[in-house]
């Protein structure tokens, strides 16, 4: 009789433990601000070697002067950015970029071979880094993994807890509600960058309308909302009254093109 009292005792405690794991979790999972600048710039330093460092990363002064062009035309348009950006480019054929915490964006030399014009790629920039702006990143992280699993990478260095976010980040696609914000945000900040927002509709456009090669090689279009609808809004959105378009200059995007698509 007392040993089924200890266990029922035992059992109990674990199951109130876990109750109140479980509503801590949730009730944190919208509080990621309680994570630290340094915490998060750990958890970037640990992606940036595993997934950008352990890639095959493009070394070509032409390719890196025409990123530092791109980024720089946006990052103008910011007094206050919430990172200091670092934009990495990888040898890989798909059609792809994403957003590492801490404000690391990787884009595949995919993306430049596919694109018409720089501005196209600059489009896609400017939605990666308002995924980092908004803090899509983190909130993504602790929704899909709990908030036990990202707290234990950040504060423990567990390397398995480092991994799991690390796979997350690049096999799983954001929310509709996430790549609606990162949408907008990309075209405001083409319009104040002086750039014409319709290249993320052109862009949009495009991606439909590839070919079946160029389809199954793609990531960035494998989102929610779908590319139709990410085309019609970017279309519907209206600059200011007297906005004119200063095109992106000092970049050869002929040979960068033909660079990327070695």
């Amino acid at each position: 009789m007392k040993l089924f009292k200890h266990l029922l005792l035992y059992f109990g405690s674990f199951a109130v433990l876990v109750f109140l794991f479980t509503q801590l979790d949730l009730f944190r999972a919208d509080r990621v601000q309680e994570f630290s600048r340094d915490q998060e710039e750990r958890l970037s330093d640990y992606l940036t070697e595993v997934f950008v460092t352990s890639r095959t990363l493009v070394d070509d002064e032409t390719i890196t002067a025409a990123v530092d062009t791109m980024t720089r035309r946006l990052l103008s348009t910011m007094d206050e950015p919430r990172y200091d950006y670092t934009v990495f480019v990888v040898r890989n054929s798909s059609v792809n970029a994403f957003a590492l915490p801490g404000g690391n964006i990787v884009l595949h030399t995919g993306l430049f071979a596919f694109a018409e014009s720089p501005e196209e790629v600059v489009a896609v920039l400017a939605h990666e880094i308002g995924h980092s702006e908004k803090g899509h990143i983190m909130h993504k992280l602790v929704k899909e993994i709990g908030f036990g699993v990202v707290f234990a990478a950040l504060t423990g260095g567990d390397t398995g807890a480092m991994s799991e976010i690390g796979r997350r980040l690049i096999t799983t696609r954001f929310d509709r509600a996430y790549e609606v914000e990162a949408d907008a945000f990309a075209l405001e900040m083409m319009e104040q960058a002086g750039l014409d927002p319709r290249y993320l509709a052109l862009f949009f456009h495009r991606l439909s309308e590839s070919d079946g090669d160029v389809m199954d090689r793609l990531d960035f279009i494998s989102t929610h909302p779908s590319n139709n609808e990410r085309r019609q809004a970017a279309l519907a959105y209206e600059t200011d009254p007297g906005f004119e378009p200063v095109p992106l200059t000092g970049l050869n995007w002929e040979l960068v093109k033909g660079l990327a698509d070695r």
